[in-house]
């Protein structure tokens, strides 16, 4: 398993997921959550069922999980950073009022909804309600790269990563702060929104993994999110 692990974290992108396919999704507006392959899925969700029952085995992995979600992000970052150009140059020339509304949520009711719904649902939800041509694009399935990203953030949030000081816990830190300033899927923000929501809750009663700094960091991150410039279908449910 930490060989497909360390193996799919050094391998270069793949064709699928590389800049000749998400051309062809920024053609249509798309987001780049259904670019790319990853062939360490299957393992992920292995660990995944695994861990359910014995906890400490994730453990075992948790620094090629790390390097590996550290590699996706930097794909997926880059995606989206060429997205974000495209959405740009269609407002440029068709009016803002298309992508981008203003919408303020309280925080407290954020984390009540990511921590109370699944992310499918809330997904379905905003899906429903701004669909459509506009929309439509931005809640497709994501792909196995964007699935493995996701599947590697809940693995080592469930660890003892980030309740221990070191050097793991500060690249996956890293990793979370990356992905809210630089993400444009609507799955993979949700799925770090009931994680961080999570451990705010915690944080008053001193049970949770986050020191005050970092907790105001990543909360200061999340409320910056409906200033990126992201649609409202985007960030409504986030």
């Amino acid at each position: 398993m930490d060989r497909v692990l360390t193996n799919a974290a050094t391998r270069s992108s793949p064709v699928d997921g590389g800049n000749s396919g998400l051309q062809a999704e920024s053609s249509s507006g798309a987001s780049s959550v259904g670019a790319g392959g990853c062939p360490a899925y299957y393992i992920l969700e292995c660990l995944g069922e695994i861990s359910m029952k014995k906890p400490p085995f994730i453990e075992n992995f948790t620094g090629s999980i790390i390097r590996l979600a550290t590699k996706l992000a930097s794909d997926h970052s880059r995606d989206a950073s060429l997205n974000f150009k495209h959405r740009g140059s269609v407002m440029h020339h068709g009016g803002a009022s298309g992508y981008q509304n203003a919408f303020s949520t309280p925080v407290i009711d954020v984390f009540e909804e990511a921590t109370a719904q699944s992310t499918a649902t809330l997904v379905r939800s905003s899906s429903e309600r701004y669909g459509g041509t506009t929309g439509e694009n931005w809640f497709q399935e994501p792909g196995t790269s964007l699935l493995s990203l996701m599947a590697c953030i809940r693995l080592v949030s469930i660890s003892s990563v980030p309740f221990t000081f070191n050097e793991a816990r500060k690249s996956f830190f890293d990793l979370l702060v990356t992905i809210l300033d630089t993400s444009d899927s609507i799955h993979l923000l949700l799925t770090i929104t009931k994680i961080i929501g999570k451990w705010l809750l915690e944080t008053d009663d001193l049970s949770g993994p986050l020191t005050m700094k970092e907790a105001r960091n990543l909360l200061s991150r999340l409320t910056r999110l409906e200033r990126r410039g992201l649609p409202e279908y985007v960030i409504q449910p986030v």
